[in-house]
């Protein structure tokens, strides 16, 4: 394959384009990637309202405008909680083929958690103790117990930034009560995974996506350091999460949009989606907090190099093979 191919993550929150070289020395470096924020998930995961339906729809079109500029014939376009969940995403899926051409595919919550775990194994080499991984997203999350020979368990839950804003997040800032009732929630929904780490000695957590990348953000802009292309992994403190914590489920969205290393279009998701995890770093004692640039992208792009039948149309990781 030595065209570029195109990678479109259809998030629940936000919309990725990705385009890539799979034969360049770095594939894993884009040639171009944008992202677009169109929170299909705003009036809750069972129905994509008409505004966010027509955001989607706008987005796909601007990025099959990119794709045939580079002159693309390769797409791939998977889509996570936000479509696998609602009613009408049958309708959406359709608009965008006839708008666009482009065929969308919904992958199941643990053929999500696969790539994850595969993308940030690009990022990061490991260890030999197990560590867990997590990547909180718009309308699922998803956790994987791995090291550095083999995944031991992965498991997809609803529980997304989105998820708990509409559930929890009733007033500006945030409530101690509804932060107590949104970890109530958390404490019952998790309890497979509290369970599958009982037999692990787990210190350390790597973390992707949204959240975990405006955290790392925040803690750069204090430290004064600047984002690269090249900056696919940071060292949080545990210290700064827990600031982070207090400082963002304190303030309104007014302050918290002049949060320096804030952007914008999360500022309104944050408090719940950083309580999320608040709660399971505490939970399980977790003592090292890494967060990986790449993510589900990347574990695509994995799969386009090393096992391309997992994206074949019938393969079984799409609940609409």
């Amino acid at each position: 394959m030595k065209t570029p191919i195109a990678i479109i993550d259809l998030g629940t929150n936000t919309f990725h384009l990705m385009i890539i070289n799979p034969q360049s020395a770095n594939p894993y470096m884009p040639i171009y990637r944008q992202k677009e924020f169109v929170k299909l998930g705003e009036g809750g995961l069972d129905y994509i309202l008409p505004v966010a339906f027509e955001r989607g729809l706008q987005t796909m079109q601007h990025y099959a405008q990119l794709i045939a500029q580079y002159q693309i014939t390769t797409v791939y376009a998977f889509a996570t909680e936000g479509l696998r969940k609602a009613t009408n995403s049958e309708q959406f899926i359709q608009a965008v083929s006839d708008a666009c051409g482009i065929k969308i595919q919904c992958i199941s919550g643990d053929a999500e958690a696969l790539f994850i775990y595969h993308g940030i194994c690009q990022a990061i080499q490991l260890p030999k103790q197990p560590v867990l991984m997590m990547d909180i997203g718009g309308g699922s999350v998803e956790f994987i117990i791995a090291d550095q020979h083999q995944m031991y368990w992965k498991q997809s839950f609803r529980v997304g930034a989105s998820v708990l804003k509409n559930l929890f997040h009733r007033t500006d800032p945030i409530t101690p009560t509804q932060i107590a009732a949104l970890n109530q929630h958390i404490n019952a929904t998790l309890q497979p995974l509290w369970d599958a780490c009982l037999p692990f000695q787990l210190h350390t957590l790597i973390g992707s996506s949204g959240t975990f990348d405006t955290i790392a953000d925040m803690q750069m802009a204090i430290n004064q350091q600047i984002r690269t292309p090249e900056t696919i992994t940071y060292n949080l403190t545990a210290a700064f999460v827990d600031q982070a914590f207090e400082q963002l489920t304190q303030s309104n969205l007014a302050q918290r949009l002049v949060i320096p290393g804030m952007e914008a279009q999360r500022a309104d998701l944050i408090p719940a989606s950083i309580s999320l995890l608040q709660y399971v770093i505490k939970q399980l004692n977790i003592q090292h907090i890494i967060q990986s640039e790449y993510a589900i992208k990347e574990g695509v792009i994995w799969a386009v190099l090393y096992q391309p039948n997992l994206l074949q149309p019938n393969s079984s990781i799409f609940v609409n093979a």
